[in-house]
């Protein structure tokens, strides 16, 4: 049996090996904006920490930043969610990083749906990026994910641009979920868009069109069978209503075509 000093030094060694590469990697979950996968199927998802209608970080300041340094930058971010920011304008409407500078001005400086996740192998740490553009000018922000266990509320620091004007920002999220299934994942409800919801009002106005008409001509009006269809006379006309528009619109009424003159 080997002496314990040797177990201890042994099991040091191991823990301070490098991991391989391929079990650092972290591929964004397709769907999710805010959470990726780990090569041995762990999950590192952000989804817990996010608010519902206001930005979970609000009015963040740079680290080093005091109220003499003349700074004044002020920081605004919701790590899996868009958020409209009120008085701010188009600049942060729908947006996950806005900043608002000490002149007042807001920029955007992060959108949910231009994000990136993975293993940063210079911070040796995962990271979270946004891109955000506002008219022709585009910011980076890269947010480093610090795992501390036991870490309910999470923290975040802004870190002062560098270089300066290079717009790209930099900020540390410390929390649990930043820790390989620390939280789980949420099943996100994807909104229908504009053209899935007037497929659901016109199927729902369809059928109840056709529940209403038919009720009413089997009970009002009496009729049996196919005569119980609304508007029947037209709906079986209307391909053949169809077919003489095309018809007009193909020959766009030449000489030849066979129209009754007026």
């Amino acid at each position: 049996m080997l002496p314990s000093w040797i177990v201890v030094c042994m099991a040091a060694a191991i823990c301070l090996l490098p991991l391989p590469a391929d079990s650092l990697s972290c591929t964004k979950v397709p769907g999710d904006l805010c959470t990726c996968r780990m090569e041995n199927g762990s999950l590192i998802s952000l989804d817990a920490i996010s608010g519902r209608r206001s930005p979970v970080f609000s009015d963040v300041k740079e680290v080093g930043s005091g109220p003499g340094d003349g700074n004044g930058f002020l920081y605004y971010f919701d790590p899996c969610r868009s958020f409209r920011l009120p008085g701010a304008g188009a600049a942060c409407d729908g947006v996950s990083v806005c900043q608002k500078d000490s002149q007042g001005q807001y920029h955007n400086l992060g959108e949910l749906g231009h994000t990136t996740m993975g293993w940063d192998p210079k911070d040796k740490q995962y990271y979270i990026s946004y891109v955000g553009c506002f008219g022709v000018q585009c910011r980076t922000t890269n947010v480093s994910l610090v795992c501390q266990w036991g870490w309910v509320n999470p923290e975040l620091k802004v870190l002062q641009q560098n270089p300066p004007g290079s717009l790209q920002y930099k900020m540390v999220l410390s929390s649990q979920c930043a820790c390989p299934d620390g939280c789980p994942e949420e099943v996100h409800q994807h909104p229908l868009s504009a053209g899935g919801v007037f497929l659901v009002v016109l199927v729902v106005g369809m059928l109840f069109y056709l529940v209403v008409g038919v009720a009413y001509r089997r009970i009002v009006v009496g009729a049996t069978g196919v005569e119980m269809i609304p508007n029947r006379r037209f709906w079986a006309g209307l391909p053949g209503l169809v077919r003489d528009g095309v018809t007009y619109c193909v020959t766009c009424r030449r000489a030849d075509a066979a129209y009754d003159q007026i």
